[in-house]
C-alpha cells in the first residue's frame, strides 16, 4: 500500500470518528439509548485507523515523544472500544446490581486506569501534533479541550450538556485533522520520486 493510500484511508476513518462522535451524542439523548451506545463504539474505533495514520504523516517531526504519545492514544483508544461494546451490548441487559459489582467492585480500577491512560495519551497526542507543526494547531486545541469532558463523562463531573459541547469540539477536530491528511496524502503522490545517482 502506498503512503498516499493510508494517508487518504486514514482520512476517511478519521472523518467517519468525527462525525460518529457528534452523531453518537445527538441519539444519546433518546428515549433508547442503544444507538447512541452503538455509534459511540464506531467513534474509536475508526480513531484508531485514524490515529496511525496521523502519526505517520507526523511522525519525523514529532520525534520520540509522539512516538510515547501515539502509544499511549492507541492503548486508550483500545480500552475505550472495549468499555465501549461493553456499554453498547451488555450493560443495557444487566440487572442494576451486576452493573455495581462490575463499576464499583474490584474490576472498577481496570475503568479508571483505561480512563486515564485515554485521557493522557489525547492530551500528549494533542501536544505533539501542536510541536511538530504538520497538522491544525486549533484542531488540536479543539481535539483536547473536547476530549477531556468526554474521557471523564463516566465519572459524572460534567453536565451532559457539556459534554454534548466538547464532543461537537472534538468531532470538529477529527474532521479539520481528517481534511489535512487527506491533502497530505495528494501532496505526497505530487512530490517527484528522489532522483537515485551511481
Amino acid at each position: 500500500m502506498s503512503t498516499s493510500t493510508l494517508y487518504r484511508l486514514g482520512a476517511v476513518a478519521g472523518f467517519l470518528s468525527g462525525f460518529f462522535m457528534i452523531l453518537g451524542r445527538i441519539l444519546a439523548r433518546l428515549p433508547n439509548t442503544q444507538p447512541g451506545e452503538i455509534v459511540d463504539l464506531l467513534s474509536p474505533f475508526f480513531a484508531l485507523f485514524f490515529a496511525t495514520a496521523l502519526y505517520l504523516g507526523q511522525r519525523r517531526e514529532s520525534g520520540i515523544f509522539g512516538t510515547i504519545a501515539y502509544f499511549l492514544l492507541f492503548v486508550g483508544l483500545v480500552v475505550v472500544v472495549c468499555l465501549d461494546f461493553y456499554g453498547a451490548f451488555m450493560r443495557i441487559y444487566l440487572p442494576d446490581d451486576m452493573i455495581v459489582l462490575i463499576e464499583e467492585g474490584p474490576s472498577a480500577p481496570v475503568f479508571l486506569v483505561g480512563l486515564l491512560t485515554f485521557l493522557i495519551g489525547e492530551i500528549l497526542f494533542g501536544i505533539s501534533v501542536i510541536r511538530a507543526g504538520v497538522y491544525s494547531k486549533i484542531a488540536a486545541v479543539l481535539f483536547m479541550a473536547g476530549l477531556i469532558p468526554v474521557a471523564l463523562h463516566p465519572t459524572g463531573l460534567f453536565p451532559e450538556s457539556v459534554v454534548d459541547i466538547a464532543a461537537a469540539s472534538a468531532g470538529a477536530g477529527l474532521i479539520w485533522w481528517s481534511i489535512e491528511l487527506f491533502k497530505l496524502a495528494g501532496d505526497k503522490e505530487a512530490s517527484p520520486a528522489p532522483v537515485l545517482t551511481q
